[in-house]
């Protein structure tokens, strides 16, 4: 999604890993219009205990029909290595 939207993007960051996963990334697929991107009739997302809240917002808005569509997310509470409360809230 992001090199559809400004694909130069990647080579214009170049911080640590750690930040580029953890800030750069997240921020850029937040800024991305989610009425222009491609919609999906289901979403599955594996390791969500790594995720963060907004992530899975954005995530929603890229199903086709919220009613109808399939949102899984696979976690296992015991690998949450980034703490990121998402299975505490």
């Amino acid at each position: 999604m992001i090199d559809k939207d400004s694909a130069e993007w990647w080579n214009k960051n170049k911080r640590t890993e750690d930040e580029f996963c953890e800030v750069d990334v997240p921020v850029k697929l937040l800024d991305l219009s989610v009425e222009k991107a491609e919609k999906y009739d289901a979403i599955i997302v594996d390791e969500g205990q790594d995720f963060k809240p907004e992530w899975f917002e954005f995530l929603e808005g890229l199903l086709k029909d919220p009613d109808e569509a399939r949102f899984v997310v696979f976690f296992d509470e015991k690998q949450d290595v980034f703490k990121t409360q998402f299975l505490r809230n």
